[in-house]
């Protein structure tokens, strides 16, 4: 009978979440007019950020948070497994994310992207995900959200937001970040003795995992901002402000907008006096 009850409730729970999706993603298509008149892919390089004394507050926070715990931690993670490991820890995170960023793929009406992220899914499942499939043919992994969704649906990024433990955000996609939490399959009960703390265990701890491994990867880089920067906040704010753009737009960009992930992005940075990354030549930064 506990069986029969856990599952009836896990049914009704993922109806409620498909129809929140449907939801948001209506409500973002009505208003999409509106917002990306306001703040849509702008060619300013200022980011609007109206509450930044607020921001910078929760931004000192999480910085007192990775020089306490998350950077000792990334420093260990970094000098004691062995890259080959390391490679798969992130295999594995990346193939733990395709669901999301199949559903986002769908909703985009990406085909081509969708079936790619499918054929990798079920290629690497064979590994569990630990081993990235050595396929020349294939495109290269490009990760998806809801954010980036609506962006598609041009609704605009909305203030710029720095949020505790997670760090830099906007309004857009903070409602991605609630979104794509809502299909997540880790988010879904996955046993009937204690379905919500196992489903909360394991989608926090993905998360935990794949903030370490990020700052394991770019400890050079991002020490380098917080030494060589005059205002490591807006440093900060650039660079994520960049890098959402190419995500956005999947490597067409305009002219202007550059082609760097994340990872390229701290690995490529140059202070300069006002402590903000320079835009190439000819490439000034984008507001997403």
């Amino acid at each position: 009978m506990r069986f029969l009850h856990c599952h009836k409730l896990h049914v009704v729970l993922t109806a409620l979440r498909r129809c929140a999706l449907i939801l948001v993603v209506l409500g973002a298509v009505t208003g999409c007019t509106s917002l990306s008149q306001q703040q849509s892919n702008s060619t300013s390089a200022a980011v609007y950020d109206p509450i930044e004394p607020v921001n910078r507050i929760v931004f000192a926070f999480n910085d007192a948070v990775d020089v306490v715990v998350i950077r000792p931690i990334s420093i260990v993670y970094a000098d004691l497994l062995p890259d080959p490991v390391k490679d798969s820890v992130r295999s594995f995170l990346r193939w733990l994310k395709s669901p999301i960023i199949l559903a986002n793929e769908l909703l985009q009406g990406n085909l081509d992207a969708a079936s790619a992220t499918t054929e990798r899914f079920f290629v690497k499942a064979a590994s569990l995900g630990l081993v990235e499939a050595a396929d020349a043919e294939q495109p290269p992994y490009r990760s998806e959200d809801f954010g980036q969704t609506l962006a598609v649906y041009n609704v605009g990024a909305g203030p710029y937001l720095v949020l505790p433990f997670i760090g830099p955000s906007n309004l857009r996609d903070l409602i991605g970040t609630v979104v794509d939490s809502i299909i997540d399959p880790l988010a879904t009960p996955v046993t009937v003795l204690d379905p919500q703390k196992t489903a909360t265990t394991l989608s926090v701890s993905r998360q935990v995992l794949t903030g370490v491994d990020f700052r394991g990867e770019n400890l050079t880089q991002i020490d380098g901002l917080k030494r060589e920067s005059l205002d490591y906040y807006a440093t900060v704010r650039t660079i994520y402000n960049q890098q959402r753009v190419s995500e956005i737009l999947n490597g067409e960009q305009p002219t202007g907008v550059s082609t760097q992930t994340d990872d390229q992005l701290f690995q490529s940075f140059e202070p300069t006096e006002d402590g903000v990354k320079p835009a190439q030549s000819g490439q000034p930064a984008v507001d997403n």
